[in-house]
Order: structure tokens, then sequence, then C-alpha cells
């Protein structure tokens, strides 16, 4: 997997801090006097106006920054969004597959893992964490497994990545409202809260007990995209995650 550069400026606000001492004295005869405040200096509100000036020049440097860093998250469309790998312009513009996958010793080992681009890992509940597998070109794969319930910063990461999202069940309360949302093309188990289950992509095996077993068979994923008309290719409005070295180039992070 390539390494992926992070150009970018980090902007750094900058305070000028002046101070004028007065040091002044009298000579004490009978009642003395109130000694009156300083007043602001001329060099004091210059010092202050050049300071601001100075932040309006890097705030406007940050924002033509930030287009140019824009720019260079542009694919040639012959290398992977997701690892930029070198890779055929038709596999390219097909979306990943991001599957929910069991992490705990009864649902292991997992099957299809190595074939992921990317494995994402968070905790979850009970000091146990869930894996999301990122899978580019899954269509040539069998099986992946084993799959596991939803949780909504999965989700969210995966909409990162335009991706398809499988699962076999959720986290009512707190993602229910978003797999159902237009936002998602979700494939999910029969389960409850599931406006649109999908029929044919999961399958439970014998050698495993519930509900370590479930797996996502890729046939019938297939079938169930067809069904729901999900978009097998990255949307106009996909904007890649990284930008990757060009080949034969090392990762320039001196200004990151």
């Amino acid at each position: 997997m390539r390494k992926f550069r992070t150009d970018g400026k980090r902007m750094h606000k900058t305070a000028v801090f002046f101070s004028a001492l007065i040091l002044g004295a009298a000579l004490l005869t009978g009642c003395g006097k109130k000694t009156e405040p300083p007043q602001e200096s001329e060099t004091q509100t210059k010092q202050e106006t050049v300071s601001a000036t100075e932040q309006a020049k890097a705030n406007e440097t940050g924002a033509v920054t930030n287009t140019q860093q824009a720019a260079l998250v542009e694919n040639d469309g012959q290398h992977s969004y997701l690892t930029g790998e070198k890779m055929d312009p038709e596999q390219v513009k097909q979306r990943p597959l991001a599957v929910m996958l069991n992490n705990i010793l009864e649902g292991c080992p997992q099957t299809g893992t190595s074939k992921a681009s990317i494995i994402y890992e968070a905790p979850v509940e009970g000091r146990i964490t869930r894996l999301m597998g990122l899978f580019e070109n899954y269509g040539d794969m069998d099986k992946i497994g084993y799959i596991r319930s939803s949780r909504d910063y999965f989700v969210y990461c995966a909409l990162e990545f335009d991706a398809i999202y499988a699962h076999f069940g959720q986290a009512t309360p707190y993602v229910g409202e978003l797999l159902n949302s237009d936002r998602v093309d979700n494939i999910s188990g029969p389960v409850a809260g599931i406006n649109h289950p999908a029929p044919n992509t999961f399958l439970r095996t014998t050698e495993r007990k519930m509900p370590h077993n479930v797996y996502l068979d890729i046939k019938g994923l297939q079938k169930d995209i067809d069904k729901m008309k999900y978009s097998r290719t990255y949307h106009d409005a996909h904007k890649p995650k990284f930008a990757f070295a060009a080949d034969g180039q090392k990762p320039d992070n001196s200004k990151g």
C-alpha cells in the first residue's frame, strides 16, 4: 500500500502584545497627586493595526492553500482512490463495499479480510471492538464474514468513501433513521427497524453459533444491489479522501 501525502500549511495565529511602561517621579510636598492612567500610545495602535493586516493576509493565504490542496486530490483515473495502487480504469470507477465485521473470539477467524483495501477498528460496547472493511473489486470474491451490526460512526466513515454499506442489524436508537435515509445505499439483513432489507445477501453457516455465523454471499449481494438500483460507480459528488504521491515519488510532508 502506497503512502499518501498530506500537504498543507498550518496557519499560526500571531498575536502582538505591546506594553508601555511610564516611569514618573514626583516630589512630594504636602499633599500628593494621584497619577493619571497612561494613555494609549500611537505606537501601540500601529502595532495592533499591523497585526490585524498580517492576520488577514494569513487567512487569505490559507484559503488559497486549501484550494490548491483540494486540487491535489484529483485522481488520474488509473489509481485506486483507497490505496493509490495502479488499477484498471474501469475498476477505479467502481464504488467500494463497506462491510461490518465481527472482532471477538467467537467470530474469528474472519473470512475475506485480506482482500480489504482499508479496515477500520472502533470500540462498540463492553470493551470490545468491531471492524469495517472497505473492499474494492469484490466481484471475484466468494464470501465475506462474519457480519455484525452497525453503529452510526461506521456509517459516516463509509459515506466518506461513497461506499455501499453492508451490515446485519444495528443499534436502532442511534443509527436506524440514518440507515433508512436516502443518504445511505444500505444492504441489511431482515432485522427490526430496517425498511428495505436485502433478502439475498446474507447466509448463516452451521459451523458456528448465532449470532456469530452470518456471512455475506457475493452473488446474493450483486442481486440485491441491482434490485435496489444502487449505482455501482462513484457518484458525481464523490471527493477522494486521500492524495497520493505520484508513481516513483516519495510523499512530501515537509509542509504538513
